[in-house]
């Protein structure tokens, strides 16, 4: 558009000179013809100067879209990157623990042992433990407390075995509890009934119950009312199938 504006006014100043020549030589002076000249030249000058200048706009303005463009790009395919790589770590973590679970199973076995208690309403506690043995597992069991605490969640057999001493109509009555619940299935008791004669009944007997336990589930022996003397008692839990 500036090159055609350009080429219009040197065609006009040069019909003008050329219309004052036929009239009138004399009309046109060579100064006005350098001055004419030179303001042509110089607006050229100018409008090549404008001309380049809105092209090097045009340029950056170009360069700068396109590198938006491209970082935009780049950015949201970094983002998807991530997230995929993310993807994948967390689906080989959890297979790598699968197959560690398989290859390399948990095990908790635990065994506490109490020579004699007396003590109705309470928790039993023990004077030691004659198995404490697990494998990539994290249970506890507190013999000062007398409660075994789940790590891994899954099936545990528990089992218990006592021998008691009972007088006249003396009595044990004996229950496991989960969580501090009593679970009334697991009821033990021994106890004399209609004897007046003298002497001591001894007697040997035990429960075994299996059950689920999640993560931080708690189970525990305890007495109820009782007036008998427990003796040789064995408590044992085991980790029988975790959960997959």
């Amino acid at each position: 558009q500036a090159t055609g504006r350009m080429r219009f006014i040197d065609i006009f100043v040069f019909c003008l000179a050329v219309f004052c020549l036929h009239v009138s030589p004399e009309c046109v002076s060579e100064e006005l013809v350098d001055q004419i000249r030179q303001e042509i030249m110089a607006e050229r000058v100018l409008m090549e100067t404008r001309i380049q200048s809105i092209k090097a706009e045009i340029l950056e303005e170009l360069k700068a879209n396109m590198t938006l463009e491209m970082s935009t790009a780049n950015n949201e395919q970094e983002k998807k990157i991530i997230s995929m790589k993310e993807e994948v770590d967390s689906i080989t973590s959890a297979l790598s623990a699968d197959v560690r679970a398989l290859k390399e199973p948990p095990m908790t076995y635990f065994c506490a042992y109490k020579e004699r208690w007396t003590i109705s309403d309470r928790v039993i506690t023990y004077d030691k433990l004659i198995l404490d043995y697990s494998n990539y597992d994290e249970a506890e069991f507190n013999i000062q407390t007398g409660r075994f605490t789940a790590y891994t969640a899954g099936v545990y057999t528990i089992s218990w075995s006592s021998y008691t001493y009972l007088e006249n109509s003396q009595y044990v009555e004996m229950y496991l509890y989960k969580n501090g619940n009593q679970i009334d299935e697991t009821e033990h008791y021994s106890g004399v009934s209609g004897y007046s004669g003298s002497g001591i009944l001894g007697e040997q007997g035990g429960v075994t119950i299996i059950i689920h336990l999640n993560k931080g589930d708690s189970v525990e022996l305890h007495t109820n009312s009782m007036d008998g003397l427990v003796n040789r008692l064995n408590f044992c839990v085991s980790l029988s199938q975790f959960d997959v």
